[in-house]
């Protein structure tokens, strides 16, 4: 997933307050999981605000990464699920080869580095697929039911 993508997905405070409490009662204490989660965007969003000046909220690269596997970006999941699959749009079929740059040293100094690790994309029949954008509601909507289900099978739901 690229950054472009990932930061179109940032966890506002209204998902914030969904993670907390999910579409329970906010005045419920929540669970030991949901605060954990809730103190971990509380962090990241005060990094990404202090450090790149994003008010809005943390975007969340890995759990975007991770509901490709239940998506339109997976075939085999969206034959079978057409009505539960994430829809990404990749721009009707666009594909890409996509090569990194692995000449160069390791290092800080740019000159020495060169373009190390630089990505290099171009269009192509058989490539790969870069998302350009998510149904972000019906995203948020998986992480909080995630949420639920992990709350109803987790033994230790409340603090001691």
């Amino acid at each position: 997933m690229t950054l472009d993508l990932t930061h179109q997905v940032l966890a506002s405070r209204d998902v914030q307050t969904r993670i907390l409490h999910g579409d329970g009662d906010p005045s419920t204490a929540p669970t030991v999981l949901r605060q954990m989660l809730y103190e971990l965007l509380l962090f990241f969003a005060s990094t990404y605000e202090a450090e790149f000046g994003l008010t809005t909220g943390p975007p969340l690269h890995d759990p975007l990464a991770v509901a490709a596997v239940i998506s339109t970006l997976n075939p085999d999941f969206a034959r079978r699920y057409p009505e539960q699959a994430l829809k990404f749009d990749d721009r009707n079929g666009e594909r890409f080869a996509v090569t990194v740059v692995t000449d160069g040293l390791h290092g800080t100094d740019v000159a020495m580095v060169g373009q190390l690790g630089r990505s290099v994309v171009s269009s192509h029949a058989t490539g790969v697929t870069i998302p350009r954008g998510v149904d972000i509601d019906a995203f948020w909507n998986i992480i909080v039911d995630c949420i639920r289900r992990a709350d109803e099978l987790n033994s230790a739901r409340t603090a001691a």
